[in-house]
């Protein structure tokens, strides 16, 4: 049986010893088929989790978005106004569309949503010139957890930060801030790249600023930070790692964890 396989492989075949080919010997060895390529479309991202809603070139947030399975609610960052109730209709151009409607209420918005990757999104009202930007919101990664110094490279008070998971405690000079954090873009994951954002809210009374700031890792102890859409920057970095390049010599003050907010 292994001799009539080879003769098979070899004779009929095309291999080196045969001679002109029969019919029998062509059926017996067909021609192989090309090989299959199988395409794999990338999943579609998801719209379930926590957004917040801001305009491209500015860096205070407007809007917080919920979803699970082609519902929700947004509310404003800006107020308590109650809540829009939110239904994920049927896409349009590649597009998700989101109807945003009060309870019991006449007033009806409807926001078009086209995803720019699986956290970050495009979003926009039809009629309307402004581009918004749409950012998944995730815990602070642990590479950003801790206290940080924030200092303007033209000099004036340094600010103390200390990030937890989804908090944040700021003072500088003799005010004292609490507020929330969060990551945009992550879901609990560590750093990649060089290039991040966070969510931090202030409390002032009753009223939370919700604010956009970008962070570029210079090193894993130092980093550059602005709001985003605006240009200026302060030099981030932990206690006791001060840049030498920073102009202006100075002492760094001992990091206070903020007892109270200010009033």
């Amino acid at each position: 049986m292994r001799r009539a396989l080879f003769s098979c492989l070899l004779l009929a075949c095309g291999g080196p010893a045969a001679g002109p080919t029969t019919p029998d010997r062509a059926e017996a060895c067909p021609e192989p088929e090309a090989p299959r390529v199988v395409v794999r479309r990338p999943t579609a991202p998801s719209l379930d989790g926590r957004w917040m809603v801001r305009e491209v070139d500015d860096e205070d947030v407007e809007l917080l978005i919920e979803l699970s399975g082609g519902r929700g609610t947004a509310r404003s960052a800006r107020s308590d106004d109650h809540a829009f109730e939110i239904a994920v209709g049927e896409s349009i151009d590649g597009m998700k569309r989101l109807q945003l409607s009060r309870a019991g209420g006449t007033e009806r918005v409807e926001l078009y949503w086209t995803f720019t990757g699986p956290d970050r999104a495009l979003v926009f009202q039809p009629g309307d010139d402004d581009l918004a930007v749409a950012q998944r919101i995730g815990p602070v990664p642990a590479d950003l957890q801790g206290r940080w110094v924030g200092e303007d490279p033209r000099g004036g008070d340094l600010v103390f930060f200390e990030l937890g998971a989804d908090r944040a405690e700021v003072r500088e000079g003799d005010r004292a801030h609490e507020g929330t954090a969060a990551g945009l873009g992550v879901e609990g994951r560590r750093l990649e790249g060089d290039r991040f954002e966070l969510l931090i809210g202030m409390r002032r009374g009753s009223d939370e600023r919700l604010t956009a700031i970008v962070l570029q890792r210079l090193t894993p102890e130092l980093y550059l930070a602005w709001p985003a859409g605006d240009d200026d920057y302060r030099v981030l970095y932990r206690p006791g790692s001060r840049p030498s390049w920073l102009v202006a010599p100075r002492e760094e003050a001992e990091v206070v964890t903020p007892a109270a907010p200010a009033p």
